[in-house]
């Protein structure tokens, strides 16, 4: 019996790797533990997930659905390449992968190629798929289900599908402060959540960016690290506070891991599912997800004394998309002039040595938790 595909993804996609673990010397040599917690945290029975093992003993690279093939193999999607192969990439489906395999399943199994108006109305007011911002579809899922329009040839449907963008500058308010972190530090269950947290709100990146570190793009002793932005096409060298590598440096020898490694090794799902969770969690009235970190980096940045040009350095982002949807004035001498405070910001690097103190704390407590977990 092969194992299904969508078996393996979901195994994959919900860190079933991370949680299982080959026991390498001793009489057990070669056995697998961790099962039953591994079979708890993805609803995949122990028999499955023995199999799964038995195929596949090393984590595969991101499975990708034979749909999406077809899809690219068709005429339509290759005529579409050819007029916006400038604009998009040949990777753009399978980085909106989550969209269409949401979609796949929402519509029964039919593939994209033969999605009528009803499907696509299924799609459009879908609550999966809806931004309260754009007041209807997401404007970025919306863009990526009219390529797929056109890649199969229904231009007949653009007229009918279309989606509202936000308003422009919306998202300056869309950040973490001081407090919101802390509550949500306290509450997320996951070592690596919490370190990609930590070095988000620290560093600026993206979570496409985190995703593919590798630990041979860290440099602990120069205290920097490497991080390609995919959206800007460009590496960007990252600076991140101290603390940042001390935790770094413990993950990374806890785990073992070797230069090719990625530090930060589960899937975006899983990640943004958790980090939403914690924020319900922590009861945050604002919508936590991935590239809120990235938010937060610019905005307390700029409240800590980072100039414009260096945050335009850290995140690879020009000074006007950053003005137009992040904070990115020096707010500290704004209310020093317009409120009477004083001008007096604690330098970013002290602020984040104030929150390392919650970040290590938890990190502990995680680990004895796990400690425990597996001794029992």
């Amino acid at each position: 019996m092969t194992v299904q595909e969508s078996k393996l993804d979901k195994f994959i996609r919900l860190g079933g790797y991370e949680t299982v673990r080959q026991i390498n010397r001793g009489k057990f040599k070669g056995q697998w533990r961790n099962l039953s917690k591994a079979s708890r945290k993805t609803g995949i029975s122990r028999p499955t997930i023995y199999k799964i093992l038995e195929e596949y003993p090393e984590k595969p690279n991101k499975v990708k659905p034979k749909y999406l093939d077809r899809l690219e193999d068709s005429e339509g999607y290759k005529r579409f390449m050819q007029q916006y192969g400038i604009k998009l990439d040949k990777n753009h489906l399978q980085q909106n992968i989550r969209y269409m395999r949401i979609a796949f399943k929402m519509l029964g199994n039919k593939t994209p190629e033969s999605w009528t108006e009803e499907d696509y109305k299924k799609l459009w007011y879908a609550k999966e798929f809806y931004s309260e911002e754009c007041k209807g579809i997401d404007k970025i899922i919306g863009v990526h289900f009219r390529r797929v329009m056109r890649a199969t040839d229904r231009f007949d449907l653009l007229e009918k599908f279309k989606y509202k963008a936000p308003k422009e500058g919306k998202r300056k308010q869309w950040f973490l402060n001081e407090e919101e972190i802390k509550s949500l530090v306290n509450v997320i269950d996951e070592k690596e959540t919490l370190l990609l947290l930590f070095v988000g709100i620290s560093a600026g990146a993206r979570h496409q960016a985190l995703s593919d570190l590798k630990l041979k793009d860290v440099d602990f002793n120069d205290k920097v690290f490497q991080v390609h932005e995919s959206k800007t096409r460009d590496y960007v060298l990252k600076f991140p506070p101290y603390p940042v590598f001390d935790l770094l440096k413990t993950y990374v020898k806890e785990l073992d891991l070797a230069p090719e490694d990625k530090l930060f090794h589960i899937g975006y799902d899983y990640h943004l599912r958790r980090l939403r969770t914690a924020g319900r969690k922590a009861k945050l009235n604002k919508r936590v997800s991935t590239h809120i970190l990235k938010h937060t980096f610019v905005t307390q940045a700029s409240r800590h004394g980072v100039s414009a040009e260096n945050i335009v350095n850290q995140t690879g982002t020009e000074l006007r998309t950053l003005e137009k949807f992040y904070r990115a004035k020096d707010e500290a001498k704004l209310r020093h002039e317009m409120q009477g405070t004083e001008y007096k910001a604690k330098p970013f690097h002290e602020w984040i040595e104030t929150l390392s103190y919650y970040f290590r704390a938890r990190y502990r407590y995680l680990k004895q938790y796990s400690q425990n977990t597996n001794s029992s």
